[in-house]
């Protein structure tokens, strides 16, 4: 199980659209992903941090959020993986004041990439991550 969790098969012999398909259909609350990747231009590294961070921001997104839906957007484009997870919950997130946010941001960072998030309270929650796909 652990290793499931880590690293799940659905990954591994299906890629990243598949997987994130998976995380979105288990979800208690209404989810839709959007997704037009070509998971072949991803390399493993940045396929496993994009799944993390899905997963992460979607755990965050139920256990926090009070939101009625989230939404999951993955596309890439000039080489960049783009990936959006947003909900219309409570906001107030803050990368300072939590260590999940904080275990994203270091992943984000240690590929070359960059994580926005947008969570005024009141407003949802906007996660945004740009990362190389190669």
């Amino acid at each position: 199980r652990l290793v499931h969790n880590v690293l799940p098969v659905t990954l591994t012999e299906r890629g990243l659209t598949a997987a994130a398909e998976d995380l979105v259909d288990r979800l208690s609350i209404p989810a839709a992903l959007d997704t037009d990747l070509d998971d072949d231009a991803l390399s493993s590294t940045t396929t496993h941090t994009a799944y993390f961070i899905i997963a992460e921001a979607l755990a965050n997104t139920v256990k926090h959020s009070r939101a009625s839906w989230v939404r999951v957007t993955l596309h890439a484009e000039a080489g960049r993986l783009h990936l959006t997870i947003c909900d219309d919950g409570i906001g107030g997130a803050d990368v300072d004041r939590s260590t999940g946010l904080r275990g994203l941001l270091d992943r984000v960072d240690a590929l070359g990439g960059r994580l926005q998030l947008r969570s005024e309270p009141g407003h949802g929650t906007e996660v945004k991550v740009e990362l190389p796909c190669a």
